[in-house]
């Protein structure tokens, strides 16, 4: 299943040359597209259109879509409530990848006590498989002048959320399939 920001993502074009990085494709099942439709997809009533015309249309971007992505995995996995039923299922999460978010993707799985495996082989996944924590990035003050504030900011705070996942207990493995699947599995068969 894919969660996504609507306004981030392009819809599958008929014969491509090329596949964009934001294009949806078939390795899902479904896709969950969160944000408030556009003004005309669905006609207000008379009664709605004053309130609508006060309200502004909630658009998300990349990140934000995290805990509702956390939230929706939890709520497939509890299931339906059946007396008598059988116990949910469990959840783990795996950083595959990079995406400027996705250490708050982390630290929001962690915080639902969800286990966190990391894989190998992206610039954040690599941070994280250190055991050591990290310190501040020493920049030449020319080079920090020239630099937005902004950007420092976020250089500091990904940093920051690092070390809090390093100090967190995370499942490090190597760049190999078989290993990531077996800990996948002998996760979800122990109880944490």
């Amino acid at each position: 299943m894919g969660v996504s920001p609507d306004k981030e993502i392009i819809y599958p074009r008929i014969n491509p040359e090329g596949k964009k990085p934001t294009e949806l494709t078939n390795g899902h099942t479904h896709f969950f597209l969160i944000g408030d439709p556009p003004e005309d997809a669905v006609p207000p009533s008379k009664d709605e259109r004053s309130s609508l015309a006060k309200k502004r249309r909630k658009e998300f971007y990349w990140g934000e879509e995290a805990p509702v992505k956390l939230d929706l995995a939890r709520r497939i996995a509890a299931g339906r409530p059946k007396k008598n039923g059988p116990p949910s299922c469990k959840c783990v999460m795996v950083l595959t990848g990079d995406n400027p978010s996705s250490y708050k993707e982390v630290q929001a799985a962690l915080a639902r006590n969800i286990p966190v495996i990391i894989l190998e082989g992206s610039e954040l996944s690599n941070m994280c498989m250190e055991k050591e924590e990290h310190k501040p990035i020493e920049i030449p003050e020319e080079k920090r002048k020239k630099m937005l504030k902004s950007v420092l900011e976020e250089i500091e705070n990904r940093r920051c959320a690092v070390n809090d996942i390093i100090r967190e207990k995370i499942y490090r493995c190597p760049d190999n399939s078989e290993d990531l699947a077996a800990i996948v599995h002998l996760l979800l068969t122990v109880t944490i």
